[in-house]
């Protein structure tokens, strides 16, 4: 029926709505900026694949090794965040505190593997004003390594944070009561996932069209 299928389609629209009012405030802002970010991720990618199309094909260059290994690297850091919050839960901040120091250690190597990456395309005599393919794979590994450079600082709050309530009960106590804490890490734990996602499709869409 006509009307059934309407009123079917009112409650739905409300319970998205319903939905949508549950979400912290801050988690809808740090979304929207995720958005945002992935929306100029994927235009760069249009912009260079449409110049790639124009100019009839890109120069012979080798993609870097090094993002392979900054690949993998990045993926098992991903990892180890996802345990970060279900430690905070469990109230095991020791296990919290390893996870974080792994994490952190595996971002650095990431970032050391991204300036490896860049060094072996200059080795190889191509710079950001000389090919147009190598401009764009630079500039946006480093705008992906900036944004990870945000994810990086917060993960050092966290770690010295963990650090000093595993010192101080009482502080671990009110932490780990407050519900703007769980808050803080699932948001904490989606940037960085989506950190990693971004990285997957930058280095996924340059393998292939590089």
């Amino acid at each position: 029926m006509p009307g059934e299928s309407k009123k079917v389609e009112r409650k739905k629209k409300y319970s998205t709505f319903k939905v949508i009012e549950k979400i912290h405030s801050h988690k809808m802002i740090l979304y929207l900026a995720l958005f945002g970010s992935f929306l100029i991720f994927a235009f760069m990618a249009f912009a260079y694949a449409v110049g790639r199309m124009e100019t009839g094909g890109v120069e012979e260059v080798r993609f870097p090794k090094a993002f392979a290994v900054s690949t993998v690297v990045l993926m098992f850091s991903s990892y180890l965040v996802s345990k970060v919050l279900p430690s905070f839960e469990k109230d095991n901040l020791l296990s919290m505190k390893d996870y974080l120091a792994g994490s952190l250690s595996l971002t650095l190597i990431f970032s050391v593997s991204q300036f490896i990456g860049w060094t072996e395309l200059r080795q190889a005599g191509l710079y950001l004003s000389e090919a147009p393919a190598v401009s764009f794979l630079i500039v946006i590994s480093a705008l992906h390594l900036l944004h990870m450079t945000v994810g990086l600082v917060i993960l050092v709050h966290y770690l010295l944070k963990t650090w000093r309530l595993i010192q101080d009960p009482v502080k671990n106590l009110v932490t780990s009561t407050n519900p703007y804490e769980k808050v803080k890490l699932e948001m904490f734990t989606t940037f960085w996932h989506c950190m990693n996602f971004f990285w997957l499709f930058i280095y996924f869409f340059f393998l292939f069209n590089f």
